[in-house]
């Protein structure tokens, strides 16, 4: 789904990128793997550019989508605990993502999301999503 991660997770991994892409690897921490591929490696990187991917954005989010469906309870958890939870920290963050998020990742976002906290700014600029 996200092609573009195949450096990153050969940095994240310390193996060689023909290796990752075989999925030749061994077992990995899902939360580390979120944590430091999908989020810091490619989400948060895309989400502080001035000209954003939203194309390469809306693929990782979609992975994470499908994660946070799974029925397995430590995958759904591993999806928000380090993708979404993470976003909910900075404003900018919030309303950058909130458009390209799956049903499911912006509903979770939304429910942990105390609008009377946030900006006047980030309010108007999710008003559709609340």
């Amino acid at each position: 789904m996200v092609p573009e991660s195949g450096e990153v997770i050969s940095v994240f991994l310390g193996r060689p990128t023909e290796e990752v892409i075989t999925g030749e690897i061994e077992w990995f921490d899902l939360y580390d793997f979120l944590s430091g591929v999908a989020y810091r490696g490619i989400i948060l990187p895309e989400l502080r550019r001035q000209v954003r991917n939203a194309e390469l954005l809306s693929r990782c989010f979609e992975f994470v989508e499908l994660l946070l469906m799974s029925p397995v309870d430590s995958i759904h958890a591993a999806a928000y605990f380090e993708v979404i939870e993470p976003l909910l920290g900075d404003e900018q963050l919030v309303v950058a993502s909130l458009p390209l998020l799956g049903e499911e990742a912006a509903r979770l976002m939304l429910s942990e999301l105390d609008a009377t906290r946030v900006s006047d700014a980030t309010r108007k600029a999710i008003a559709e999503y609340l």
